[in-house]
């Protein structure tokens, strides 16, 4: 947890022995121990080895920096140094005030001079300390005070977590994620605040509603009330950062939630209050029942919870899908206590996981329910536990992506005004059709609203003001957008979902524009380039007839998007063994995505002579959609015993979301370890090289870079074929 223990003695008073026996050795930084990382023990004039003191910035810069890692966790952490200047230890009340840090002091500088001295000679010869700098020390001590606001400490269970009685109250209230679902909330407590119950509000208050300011708004109003604590979820961060200007990384806060609290004036200087009032957990008793209330799930207590580092209590232990082992590793180990937590629901589990269990994560922002449990006292001392759901009517139904601004219905016209306003829009223009494509600042920096997920192989004629050609609007990989997160899909997607083998070329795009009469064959951004001849040759080599292509388009308005594959012009990373196209989908050149059902497709297909995409399975709930997905993304997964890029999930509203495979995403990293190496003779950042076949291609890499080609494919068959290479 957030606590900071200084050490304050001089060399030899006896710190580090105090810190062994506290059992706090690995919770501990030493500048001393740094020094020697650095730099190791070096003869003094007299023949005798010390730790250097020549590099005492760098040492300084290295034990901050860790410091600060350590507080961005939550880490208990202990400094061993002297602390004896004033400045010093204010340097650590400052970051702790940052991380809102409890600080301590064990303070020795009670241990007599001439001890110390003493001491400090049976230590190890390196070291020593010269004595006139132990008398330095003492002098500093005796003129230089611990600042206020740093609490003295005799051992180590006097900071220890204690659980706070409430038994006092008639209630007790644990009210799981709230998103910014405010009118679920109101329903919740339509009876207010009552003074004579207690309420544990267990985090996530904001993103992904859209009631997001009444909710913050309202905890505003209630945060100061003795009866009500509020636990820290993962998304309160946002919140933090929002409220002193630092740029988030959640494309959710960014694109949405800022921009609702900005045009509803949420008041910054409230939302840095509010911050400040947060807590890590509640640990409580209630008529002689522990409760533990986290807002991800823990699996065990360590002792004391001051060793559970305030990261785990936020995110949880373990992955989403771990949610029911933990809650049971922890009844293992603590079947006293009572463990309350929201954040993670995979498969939509009750409320009560087990007797020591409650999960109050309920998917109210996608129109489940807002969680909570309610405890009283029974007769005897037996205590009632009730859960209580309340459904959430008021969502939004476009997931992640909207507007800056409140929504419009689009025209044509307007859409190109709107595309062109956008910094985040490039436009390639031929005559009087132009190409619209989100640019790379857009991708990088995860901007999506309902301009840039528009603009990805948009074809506009801006002389008739209508659509040529068109693709897919942007959609996501799993767990890439909050409303893709696997633990939230089981309520964006309406089952059953159709699931499609994903193909590894690039897309391509035929159209029809009416001013010209022409039959467009597009690449996603170019009418023209490379990647619009390959299409082109592909087609006119397969037969198909296209002057009947173009009357179908002509006459019903359509766009056809296909894969583009050619093995020997534009080889990606799954081998095929000749070129080919894949029609994918017919989509109505409309600003709203509207396609083709699949069974309309595949005669189609027939009809003209077109190899249609693959349907792969249809599932028929999330439970289904779940094990599929656990089985998909193992290692040695192969589709028909066949290594494939991925799939696209299909559901009934059009929603789109993607899996890509373990192999695909493995060879598509290697390929850059082959193009740097070939490039470079090394590979600089060697992080990513965290298995046997990473590290063995590397080897391979350098030691065969002049006889390797760029190809991947070919790369990875002469690796195999040359190393027999064994996994």
């Amino acid at each position: 947890m957030r606590n900071l223990i200084l050490m304050r003695g001089a060399p030899g008073c006896g710190k580090s022995t105090w810190i062994k026996e506290q059992g706090l050795e690995d919770y501990t930084l030493s500048p001393d121990n740094i020094r020697m990382l650095i730099q190791s023990p070096v003869y003094n004039i007299e023949g005798k080895k010390t730790i250097s003191q020549n590099n005492e910035q760098k040492v300084w810069e290295v034990l901050f920096e860790l410091l600060e890692e350590r507080m961005k966790n939550g880490e208990l952490t202990v400094i061993d140094a002297t602390n004896s200047k004033t400045s010093e230890m204010n340097r650590y009340k400052d970051l702790a005030d940052e991380y809102r840090y409890r600080i301590f002091i064990k303070d020795m500088t009670n241990v007599p001079l001439d001890t110390c001295k003493a001491q400090n000679l049976s230590r190890p010869e390196h070291k020593h300390v010269p004595e006139e700098a132990i008398e330095k020390i003492y002098s500093r001590f005796a003129g230089q005070k611990v600042p206020s606001g740093i609490k003295p400490i005799d051992n180590i269970e006097d900071i220890y977590y204690k659980p706070l009685d409430l038994s006092e109250y008639s209630a007790i209230n644990f009210i799981g994620d709230i998103h910014g679902c405010y009118t679920a909330l109101m329903e919740l407590l339509k009876d207010g605040i009552k003074e004579d119950e207690f309420y544990i509000f267990c985090g996530d208050y904001v993103d992904r509603g859209i009631e997001n300011a009444e909710v913050l708004n309202y905890l505003f109003s209630i945060c100061n009330n003795k009866n009500v604590l509020l636990l820290e979820g993962n998304h309160e961060r946002y919140i933090y950062e929002y409220a002193h200007d630092i740029k988030t990384h959640s494309g959710q806060f960014n694109n949405v939630t800022q921009y609702e609290l900005m045009r509803k004036k949420v008041n910054k200087k409230n939302l840095r209050k509010l911050y400040r009032k947060i807590a890590q957990c509640a640990y409580i008793t209630y008529h002689e029942q522990i409760f533990l209330a986290t807002h991800g799930g823990i699996s065990k207590i360590d002792k004391n919870l001051i060793y559970n580092c305030t990261e785990s209590f936020i995110r949880g232990i373990g992955k989403y899908e771990d949610m029911v082992t933990v809650t049971e590793t922890f009844a293992k180990n603590h079947p006293n206590i009572i463990q309350v937590f929201g954040h993670r629901n995979i498969e939509d589990n009750d409320i009560k996981i087990n007797n020591n269990a409650y999960c109050l994560e309920g998917s109210v922002e996608r129109g489940g329910y807002l969680r909570s449990i309610r405890v009283t006292q029974l007769e005897n001392t037996l205590l009632k536990i009730e859960p209580i759901a309340i459904k959430n009517n008021i969502v939004k139904t476009d997931n992640d992506i909207i507007d800056y601004e409140e929504k419009k219905e689009l025209d044509v016209e307007t859409l190109i005004e709107r595309l062109r306003e956008s910094r985040w829009i490039q436009e390639k223009k031929y005559d009087n059709i132009s190409a619209f494509n989100f640019n790379r600042g857009a991708f990088e920096d995860k901007i999506w609203n309902d301009i840039t997920v528009r603009a990805r192989g948009l074809f506009i004629n801006t002389n008739t003001k209508k659509i040529v050609a068109r693709a897919y609007n942007k959609f996501f990989n799993i767990n890439e957008m909050s409303s893709t997160r696997i633990n939230v899909l089981k309520n964006n997607l309406k089952f059953p979902v159709d699931v499609y083998v994903k193909y590894n070329g690039f897309l391509g795009i035929l159209g029809y524009d009416e001013e010209s009469d022409q039959l467009l064959i597009n690449s996603k951004s170019k009418i023209d380039g490379d990647y619009a001849e390959i299409f082109k040759n592909i087609l006119e080599n397969s037969g198909v007839d296209l002057e009947a292509i173009k009357l179908l388009l002509k006459g019903n308005n359509y766009s056809m998007v296909f894969e583009v594959i050619d093995p020997q012009k534009d080889p990606h990373i799954i081998k095929y063994d000749e070129p080919t196209v894949v029609l994918l989908d017919v989509i109505k050149n409309t600003i709203d995505f509207e396609k083709m059902d699949y069974d309309m497709l595949k005669a189609l297909g027939t009809r003209y002579g077109f190899k249609v995409k693959e349907k792969a399975i249809t599932l028929k709930s999330s439970q289904e959609f779940f094990n599929w997905y656990y089985k998909v993304i193992e290692d040695d997964y192969k589709y028909h015993n066949e290594e494939i890029e991925g799939f696209v999930i299909e559901d009934r509203n059009n929603f789109m979301v993607k899996v890509k495979l373990d192999f695909y995403k493995k060879w598509k990293q290697l390929r850059g370890v082959l193009i740097t190496t070939k490039r470079y003779g090394y590979v600089k950042r060697t992080g990513a090289l965290n298995d046997k076949l990473s590290n063995d291609f590397y080897n391979f890499c350098k030691e065969h870079k002049e006889e390797l080609p760029d190809n991947i494919i070919e790369a990875r068959d002469t690796f195999y074929n040359l190393s027999n290479y064994v996994e």
